[in-house]
């Protein structure tokens, strides 16, 4: 993941500093120099940066930056070590060079995010990948190795270092170390190769004749061929067939078919599994069992003793002859079987042509009725199976982690205190076996399937993690801070822009609720003002017809004089918006418009008449004047009068001062 020097150290300062420093006092130039001039001494195992900076300067206080890489890259090292476990003489190699790879760091801390085509990081992999084998008992080519990192420690940490030069110089060291040990490694597997096949055909082999001839009557003859050239043929069968198939199975079928050929009828009775000739089959056994049925039945012995249970004694004598039937057509082309499997082989001989008549001689006598002399004790191939040998028991899964291992991987094997380091350079799946080796190319350990799934799981093998190690830790290190810290970044971000569209959308939604709010309001002024309305036209509707009658049509011209009389100010009783009477007085009188406003003592309108609607509200009762209110010509002529006498007034007069 490509990144940037900000972004790094804004996600390495997220991820470790707690409390912002407020009180730095050392710049990264004095760190840097502090580095560099580090005596060997003082980083023999390894320790932390950051505690090393901190005993030697405990009155340095960093920035911000400067902690959070230190920590981090202490934090690295940690799991490099960790995982890739190698020796104490080899991993000091790679201490004395850590505190440079701090400067290059602080310089660059995009650098394992952006990795160049050559860095201090590469050539720190290149140092792991060539001393994760490493011991101190590998002699010259061991001590070569580490004089060849000598020298790349001191370049390393002289300034203006050519990375490039020094990668492809240790590369070339490198190459030339792995064309040697790849050649003893080639020669080692080819040998053996051959002998780990070559013991696994010779103990399969004899497993399985001990496994046929356990507990079986055979002569002399026949155990001599079984364990001499029938051995020795299965043996090579099995190195240039496979160890199962179709080869293995005919072979293993053919030497039961041996076997049962020497043991009395009805004994051991063949299944057609076991019978590997191959003109015995089906439709040949059919023909044999119709034959012996024809001679029996001539004989007066019925072939329905099947179906009649009572009968028995049919029964067993129409199976023994079949058996006998059987064995004559197996012993007439066992012979041409055994030939042909030898010769496919490339194993005829003098003594496999002898041993074959022998076995013809005895089968004649056997299909004649003669005697022949049967070993009582016979003694099975013995074999060493201690390569071989399955002492342990192991899941499929564990299986599994050892059939995903592949050449060129390196482990631990500890054992009786001692640890070495060895490579895994052969696996032969047919066999089952695993081959390791050290540095220097030579056997170290030698273990079946099976064992090393045990030793995996109990952690007497241990895997070592050495590929590109410091590059890839890095990298894997640095863009998971980062990218957990872009992904805080971005909720945070998005929480704050949820924020502001729900409070948008709150305001949005307060607005959207008063301005509703406003439009029923309106709505319903407009309903209580048309409501009022109706209310004033039914009131003056009312008073009009009361008005019309003749009896009241003095009291009308009576009334129509008084109100002419009414001055501004004047006080009356009028209808309010709720038909009540409420007091109220004469704010405007338009005479020329015949127009009287009405307001109450709030100073709010409460009504609007004319000469003739108000003379009616006052005959039914509707309104009442309650004082009639002074001439405005009369209070006219008194403001008049009085500005004249105040004209020649002097100024504290006026004020009273």
């Amino acid at each position: 993941m490509p990144g940037n020097s900000e972004t790094v150290l804004a996600a390495l300062k997220d991820r470790y500093i707690r409390q912002p420093s407020t009180d730095v006092n050392t710049g990264q130039e004095a760190l840097i120099e502090f580095l560099r001039a580090i005596p060997d001494d003082m980083l023999i195992g390894g320790g932390l940066l950051a505690d090393l900076i901190v005993t030697q300067h405990p009155d340095w206080r960093l920035s911000d930056d400067d902690k959070a890489m230190l920590i981090a890259i202490d934090d690295c090292n940690k799991l490099i070590f960790r995982l890739s476990d190698l020796e104490t003489e080899a991993e000091q190699r790679l201490f004395e060079i850590i505190p440079e790879l701090a400067c290059q760091l602080m310089l660059s801390p995009d650098m394992p995010v952006d990795l160049p085509d050559f860095s201090i990081l590469e050539v720190l992999d290149l140092m792991v990948n060539c001393t994760v084998g490493w011991s101190d008992n590998l002699g010259r080519s061991g001590e070569q190795l580490m004089k060849k990192l000598d020298e790349v420690v001191v370049t390393v940490r002289e300034e203006g270092t050519d990375y490039e030069d020094l990668e492809k110089d240790l590369q070339v060291f490198l190459d030339k170390e792995h064309a040697r040990v790849k050649k003893l490694e080639e020669r080692l597997t080819a040998s053996e190769t051959g002998q780990l096949r070559s013991q696994r055909g010779k103990i399969q082999a004899a497993q399985m004749i001990n496994a046929k001839m356990q507990g079986q009557r055979l002569t002399e003859t026949i155990i001599s061929f079984l364990q001499g050239p029938w051995f020795d043929s299965i043996q090579l069968l099995l190195l240039t067939k496979g160890f199962d198939g179709d080869e293995w199975s005919r072979a293993e079928k053919l030497t039961e078919t041996i076997i049962w050929t020497y043991q009395p009828i009805g004994a051991a009775p063949l299944t057609d599994e076991s019978v590997a000739v191959d003109d015995v089959d089906e439709v040949a056994q059919e023909a044999e069992a119709i034959s012996v049925e024809a001679e029996l039945e001539s004989e007066g012995i019925s072939v329905e003793a099947e179906q009649d249970s009572d009968d028995q004694a049919s029964n067993d004598a129409v199976n023994i002859q079949a058996e006998t039937q059987r064995l004559y057509r197996i012993i007439e082309h066992l012979p041409s079987e055994i030939r042909e499997l030898l010769v496919a082989l490339e194993r005829t001989s003098s003594i496999a042509e002898a041993a074959i008549e022998s076995i013809e001689s005895e089968h004649i006598q056997i299909i004649s009725g003669g005697e022949l002399e049967f070993v009582e004790d016979i003694r099975p191939i013995e074999i060493d199976q201690e390569v071989f040998n399955q002492t342990t028991s192991v899941s499929r899964i564990l299986l599994r982690k050892v059939n995903n291992l592949e050449p060129g991987q390196w482990f631990t094997f500890e054992e009786d205190n001692v640890c070495i380091r060895i490579k895994l350079v052969l696996k032969l799946k047919d066999v089952k076996q695993l081959l390791f080796t050290n540095r220097n190319g030579m056997k170290a350990l030698q273990k079946s399937f099976d064992e090393m799934a045990y030793l995996l799981s109990s952690g007497v093998i241990k895997p070592l993690n050495h590929q590109d190690v410091f590059s890839s830790a890095y990298a894997n290190y640095y863009n998971g801070i980062v990218k957990s810290f872009e992904e805080r970044t971005k909720r945070a971000a998005d929480e704050v822009q949820e924020s502001k569209k729900d409070a948008a959308d709150k305001e949005a939604t307060k607005d959207k609720a008063i301005a509703e709010a406003k439009a029923l309001a309106i709505a319903k002024e407009e309903a209580e003002l048309i409501r009022q309305e109706e209310e004033k036209e039914a009131r003056l509707a009312r008073a009009r017809t009361e008005a019309g009658k003749e009896e009241n049509v003095e009291r009308v011209k009576e009334l129509t004089l008084i109100v002419h009389g009414l001055n501004i100010g004047a006080r009356l009783q009028l209808p309010n918006s709720i038909g009540s009477p409420e007091e109220c007085t004469l704010a405007v009188k338009l005479a020329a418009a015949d127009k009287m406003i009405f307001v109450s003592r709030t100073g709010v309108k409460l009504g609007e008449y004319n000469t003739e609607q108000l003379v009616q509200l006052l005959l039914v009762g509707d309104a009442e004047i309650q004082e009639a209110g002074v001439e405005f010509q009369d209070t006219l002529a008194q403001v008049v009068t009085k500005l004249r006498v105040d004209r020649d007034k002097s100024y504290d007069d006026l004020t009273g001062s």
